[in-house]
């Protein structure tokens, strides 16, 4: 008796609270829409942040915009530390092409920006490809080894010696970057 009528009252319960929480039951072969409940996992979209691409950016584009110091066995060290590394040509590192299949909000892109704005930099200064013009710094950025014939050069309105001459020079290298190496589809 008792334990009957306490079955009864919990299968009630039960079947209330189940009728506010399923609203309709759907059967098989039978249409439904569902909104979408905001997710990114659920729409298969993720959000790299910072602290993931900056480092995977670096460790894939040091090897093609630097080269690494040789070892004791006379062998390229790849596991030198960065401020080891040469930077190549700025024609090498114009040349090089970074695309991003699913770019989203643009981590990976803008981190490769920055390595690659900065590599471009210091690769002008390592090989002599800045040079004081008439009071004015010119950038020789493409220079062609075999007709010793600058095809591309930056002036810019400041020389080299400007306080502001390095933030002036990487906002026109992250130009040509942009133009030439950064590429993102989404």
């Amino acid at each position: 008796g008792q334990l009957d009528l306490l079955r009864e009252r919990l299968k009630k319960a039960l079947d209330g609270k189940a009728r506010q929480l399923v609203v309709k039951v759907v059967l098989p072969g039978e249409w439904y829409l569902v909104r979408w409940g905001g997710t990114r996992k659920g729409s298969g979209t993720f959000y790299t942040r910072p602290q993931l691409a900056i480092p995977t950016v670096h460790r894939t584009l040091r090897p093609l915009a630097y080269n690494p110091p040789t070892g004791d066995d006379g062998q390229p060290d790849q596991d030198a530390p960065a401020s080891k590394w040469t930077p190549k040509k700025p024609d090498e590192i114009l040349s090089l092409k970074v695309c991003d299949p699913a770019c989203g909000s643009g981590s990976f892109p803008l981190a490769a920006l920055r390595f690659l704005t900065e590599a471009l930099y210091e690769s002008l200064r390592a090989h002599g490809r800045i040079r004081d013009h008439g009071g004015r710094a010119v950038l020789d950025l493409i220079y062609d080894e075999e007709t010793h014939e600058t095809l591309a050069s930056e002036p810019l309105p400041c020389r080299p010696d400007d306080d502001d001459f390095e933030t002036r020079t990487k906002a026109t290298l992250r130009r040509y970057v942009v133009e030439r190496c950064i590429y993102g589809v989404d």
